[in-house]
């Protein structure tokens, strides 16, 4: 409980005593400006006046009695009276007080003052009865309630020196619970009913069901039991004892006559049932099945796509499922459900009656989407993007079993200028694996490397040699963490592929990005060359040729790790071929990599075959190039 107010209004009737200070100012004939303190006798000394006895007056009456004792000596003047600084009185709180003891307050204060400013009850004091002790005599009796709940302080009486407020432990408890305003445990007086601990708990909530209220009590201190009534004049007439627990039910949630829609819906809604209701009166345009979150993703999806073509995303969302909704029915007698499928799109878009069931009261009705039922692949809608050489590059539906030769064909093939040899195509499905696999590599690797650097540690200690090769080997591991897989799948092409009619006629997945370079002229070699540099195509060149042209490789270049790149993905590896130098074939676009030289055991054993990871991950030779540089 909270403090007194300090600066109170001082009531009329307000009786002066000792300790108090009496301010008086006159003017006239007499000038007085005087602080007076009243002493133990109940006097104040005012100059040119005397002594005058002021304990026992109350405040309304202290200026008239004052102007008729100054008016003995004086005339013609003008008089103001007014208290300053109030006495402290001693009061005394005892019982089941949360803080007992002996207190010094305001002479204004009151009951309810001195409760707030001391504490007020604890938990085991009582709130209903509280007794306040005059002169070994109870003056009066306090029940919080009245100003707790309603406000209501009309009782309240002021305090006077020596008296005492004692707090008697807390009366019988009753419990009201459910569809009440306030759930809580309430003091009882004798006698009260259940009416009042309602009116305590701030009545019923708007859903609480008068027909159903329950009382749970129990009975001479050795069993209990439930009573069940109505909240009618009797019931509300009960008498509630002590340890009573009063639960009032809620209203059914159900709503009656109505249809309920749900699921992949612009707006889940319980709808009025009227006789001859139909799914298509439920649903009856395709605006009704289009959720706010497909235009919120739409939405997104646009302002993101602005500048970034890798934004753009073929779906925002989920399609419908037109093949398949439900309509949920409960029989009215036994309760049991049944499922009534139907196809949906025949119900809303060709208001076929075979579909278009009658809805019943209570009736649920599910929309669901494809992806909430798995369906078979080609009744799923896909999208695939064509770029590149093509007649017409965009994003396209695939037709069902549609594969990558037909699509291509059926929109109008491929430009002069592409080079098939160099197509590529990249896929989500395959992104996931290549990722997770290059992750699992690069954690083995990093195992590897600690235990080849702990090894190496103590068989140069004190050199500083093994800890420079450390410090390399962590750095070139955290640059591979930063390369991610590309999901590019490859697609085994023929060098000499000249046109769409000869491309692979493999099928496309959800999702797949087609791309077709321009015909290329260059080859790329990287890595332990004397210049690096683009070197035109020459037809019937071998890779030897190509590596003398740049003035052949560097001393530190690693010959037996030699590797190409081919333009469709592939690689070819000096591990995978005894042949010469000279007799592998370069085609446009490829890229020929020829490693540095080190005798670092992991590297040679992780990294010494660079086919293998660019197979499986997708990596490009820039990208590794850059990092092992």
């Amino acid at each position: 409980m909270g403090a007194p107010l300090e600066d109170a209004p001082l009531s009329a009737d307000y009786v002066i005593g000792p300790g108090d200070e009496v301010l008086i100012r006159a003017w006239g004939q007499v000038d007085i400006d005087y602080r007076a303190k009243v002493d133990r006798a109940g006097n104040i000394n005012v100059p040119k006046v005397g002594v005058l006895h002021v304990a026992g007056t109350e405040y309304r009456q202290l200026n008239a009695y004052l102007r008729t004792a100054i008016s003995r000596v004086f005339r013609n003047f003008e008089l103001n009276v007014s208290l300053g600084e109030l006495r402290s009185i001693q009061v005394f709180v005892v019982g089941h007080a949360r803080y007992p003891g002996t207190y010094l307050v305001s002479s204004m204060s009151t009951v309810l003052s001195a409760l707030f400013a001391t504490g007020g009850p604890s938990n085991k004091g009582s709130l209903r009865r509280i007794y306040l002790r005059r002169n070994n005599q109870v003056v009066a009796e306090f029940d919080l309630y009245d100003f707790l709940l309603r406000g209501d302080k009309s009782r309240d009486m002021r305090l006077l020196p020596g008296d005492v407020i004692q707090i008697p432990p807390v009366g019988g408890l009753a419990a009201v619970v459910g569809s009440i305003n306030t759930q809580a445990i309430f003091e009882l007086k004798k006698g009260e009913s259940l009416a009042h601990l309602l009116g305590a708990a701030g009545g019923l909530t708007t859903t609480a069901a008068g027909q159903k209220v329950t009382l749970e009590r129990i009975v001479e201190r050795a069993l209990r039991k439930v009573e069940e009534f109505t909240l009618d004049t009797d019931g509300l007439a009960r008498q509630v004892r002590d340890g009573d627990i009063v639960r009032v039910y809620a209203i059914s949630p159900r709503i009656e006559n109505v249809v309920t829609l749900r699921g992949n819906v612009a707006t889940p809604a319980n709808v009025p049932w009227r006789k001859g209701m139909r799914i298509s009166d439920l649903i009856p345009e395709r605006a009704a099945l289009l959720s706010p979150d497909y235009w919120n993703a739409r939405n997104a999806a646009v302002r993101e796509a602005v500048g970034r073509e890798s934004a753009f995303k073929p779906r925002v969302t989920g399609e419908l499922n037109w093949n398949y909704a439900v309509i949920e029915r409960m029989h009215p007698t036994t309760q049991a459900v049944t499922l009534i499928p139907f196809n949906l799109a025949k119900a809303v878009l060709q208001r076929d009656p075979s579909a278009n069931l009658v809805l019943e009261p209570g009736d649920v009705v599910t929309v669901f989407g494809r992806e909430d039922l798995r369906q078979p692949v080609d009744s799923n809608d896909r999208f695939v993007r064509l770029e590149g050489e093509v007649r017409a590059p965009g994003l396209y539906r695939l037709l069902p079993g549609e594969t990558a030769r037909q699509l291509v064909k059926r929109l109008g093939g491929v430009t002069p200028n592409a080079y098939l040899f160099g197509a590529e195509l990249t896929r989500a499905s395959a992104l996931g694996s290549q990722q997770k696999r290059l992750d699992e590599l690069l954690a083995r690797l990093d195992v590897q490397m600690s235990f080849e650097t702990v090894v190496a540690s103590r068989n140069n200690t004190g050199e500083a040699g093994g800890k420079d090769e450390a410090d390399i080997r962590k750095n070139l591991l955290e640059s591979l963490r930063k390369l991610p897989a590309t999901g590019r799948v490859l697609l085994h092409l023929e060098p000499s592929i000249g046109s769409i009619e000869a491309f692979p006629d493999f099928p496309l997945e959800d999702g797949d990005r087609l791309y077709f370079p321009p015909v290329t002229k260059t080859i790329n070699v990287v890595g332990a060359v004397l210049k690096e540099m683009p070197l035109s195509y020459q037809p019937g060149l071998g890779l030897s040729g190509y590596l003398d042209k740049l003035g052949g490789m560097t001393k530190e270049a690693d010959t037996s790790a030699i590797y190409v790149q081919r333009a469709d993905g592939s690689v070819w590896s000096r591990h995978q071929s005894f042949w010469p130098l000279s007799s592998v074939s370069i085609m446009p676009g490829d890229t020929i990599v020829v490693p540095y030289e080190t005798d670092r055991t992991l590297w040679r054993k992780f990294l010494r075959d660079w086919a293998q990871i660019f197979y499986q991950f997708g990596i490009s030779v820039a990208a590794i190039h850059a990092v092992t540089k």
